[in-house]
């Protein structure tokens, strides 16, 4: 199961939701066209799909830049501030800057 190498602390997150009613967590795998018990596709469209205003909202996100770059220009047409946008953005070998 190759999504494994993209998911960690999977059951803490899941408890996390458990215990708090104003969290929910539903992880999203890009890399994968199936995943048993799991959501597929791209982040971005997930968040289009399930939720229409962020105003007050926060978004803590991580990933290669092309991916924060897009998922900030949606997150601000669907109205969430910038100062409640987080991120650690992160190069993969073959990103790495020169």
């Amino acid at each position: 199961m190759s999504w494994q190498r993209d998911l960690y602390l999977v059951e803490h997150f899941s408890d996390l939701a458990s215990t708090y009613d104003n969290l929910q967590f539903i992880p999203v795998l890009s890399e994968v066209s199936r995943a048993d018990h799991f959501r597929t596709g791209l982040i971005t469209d997930a968040i289009v799909s399930d939720i229409n205003d962020l105003d007050g909202w926060k978004a803590y996100m991580a990933g290669p830049p092309a991916m924060f770059d897009a998922a900030g220009v949606m997150l601000r047409e669907l109205g969430l501030r910038g100062e409640d946008m987080h991120a650690d953005v992160f190069f993969t070998p073959e990103e790495a800057p020169t």
